[in-house]
């Protein structure tokens, strides 16, 4: 059931632009001579990792993990932009890409079609396409279109020590910001207001619209932006064609933020989705979504707000932590077991399983399905048709699209 009506009219931030951004997936593709266009991995494989895995994160179509040596690992197409990727006897990269810098990672984030690290000492380190200057906070302030100061096709970013301590990175669609310890915000690529250029612009745009907030949470989706302030309310504003930004609000675009919810922990955006965790373990979420069920029996809930316009996901679970990749949702209950669905339509990844006669509980409940997992999980990431899932021992299983070897990195 889609929460709301697909209203493309009168969009000020331009939707075609959307298109254009996940176009750079397809050109990146083509120009890393990926082959095949029909390989899936019907069921959870362990990704062989020399080391115990800390943190994982699913981008478009490649997938990272930070290793308790602050190593990253990645591997899918932007595996091949690494900075330190290895070659084999015969000079083909090794499917595994190993990032090394000079401290130790400690968080990656990524959407789409380019990725961005957090390092101990506060530098950050973007690869991957250029199209807004989201690769560097040096130079996309001001104008990311100028080709003096930043090129669309310039793959990778110096490192860029910040003065502050950062303890949070999201890089988005096409913008990339960092949460300092004093709850401050900086930015850097395309702003998201119409008509002005320069990140900057959201830092002054959340200070005069919501004096004296303090940040716990950014995140940047498609081509809109949400926080979670320390006293759990959530702010949206940007695009608002799929209703992502401010379910209840008819307005087609948000030029400030507007609050949403209280009690939300975290929040979650896709490209035209959003979806909150509040503090009673609820997954929320509103835009273009079809909400799926955990258990035989429960239906999705719909909200009580003006408008009706947000539902429940995942109902009948207590929900740890969630992933929305560009076509994917994910949830992690408190039990451990990972809960995937396609964000309309059915899932088609992982084989439907039997339900079980006795508790009438089932694998695949509408289009969630419970992935077969060997244990509890503490993590979970989603890309495009693929995701992937963190052991609480340190192992990753991945399982779903995997053409580009974004879910398991067998030999090239």
């Amino acid at each position: 059931m889609n929460i709301v009506k697909k209203s493309r009219q009168g969009t000020r931030g331009n939707p075609r632009e959307l298109h254009y951004f996940w176009l750079g997936l397809l050109i990146l593709a083509m120009s890393c001579g990926l082959q095949g266009t029909s390989e899936v991995v019907r069921e959870p494989k362990i990704v062989d990792l020399p080391e115990r895995i800390t943190k994982i994160k699913a981008g478009a179509s490649h997938t990272c993990a930070i290793g308790q040596s602050g190593t990253l690992y990645c591997w899918g197409i932007i595996a091949r932009l690494l900075p330190e990727l290895k070659k084999d006897a015969e000079g083909r990269p090794l499917p595994v890409g190993i990032f090394r810098p000079e401290a130790p990672i400690v968080e990656i984030s990524s959407l789409g079609v380019y990725a961005c690290v957090l390092l101990e000492n506060s530098s950050v380190y973007c690869w991957g396409m250029n199209t807004d200057g989201q690769l560097s906070p040096r130079f996309g302030r001001a104008d990311p279109l100028k080709e003096k100061e930043t090129s669309r096709f310039e793959n990778r970013s110096e490192f860029y020590q910040f003065e502050k301590v950062a303890l949070h990175l999201e890089a988005g669609g096409r913008v990339s910001c960092v949460v300092f310890a004093d709850t401050s915000l900086d930015c850097w690529g395309r702003t998201l207001l119409p008509g002005k250029r320069g990140a900057d612009v959201l830092r002054r745009t959340i200070q005069s619209e919501v004096p004296g907030a303090q940040l716990r949470d950014v995140r940047v989706g498609g081509d809109h932006i949400c926080f979670v302030t320390s006293e759990n309310q959530l702010f949206c504003w940007g695009d608002n064609s799929y209703r992502q930004a401010l379910p209840y609000s008819l307005e087609s675009y948000l030029e400030e933020p507007k609050k949403v919810l209280s009690g939300v922990g975290t929040v979650y955006l896709g490209a035209k989705q959003t979806c909150a965790l509040t503090l009673e373990q609820r997954l929320i979420c509103w835009g273009e979504i079809d909400c799926p069920v955990a258990m035989q029996g429960q239906e999705a809930h719909r909200g009580e707000s003006a408008a009706n316009e947000w539902m429940e996901c995942f109902r009948g679970i207590k929900v740890e932590t969630a992933a929305i990749g560009p076509n994917m949702l994910c949830a992690l209950s408190s039990e451990g077991n990972v809960y995937c669905s396609a964000l309309s339509g059915p899932l088609n990844v992982i084989e439907p399983q039997q339900e079980d006669a006795r508790t009438g509980r089932t694998e695949a409940t509408k289009n969630a399905q419970r992935i077969p997992l060997p244990g509890p999980m503490q993590s979970v990431a989603a890309g495009m048709g693929h995701a992937c899932a963190l052991s609480k021992s340190g192992k990753v299983y991945c399982w779903g699209q995997n053409q580009a070897k974004q879910a398991i990195p067998q030999s090239w």
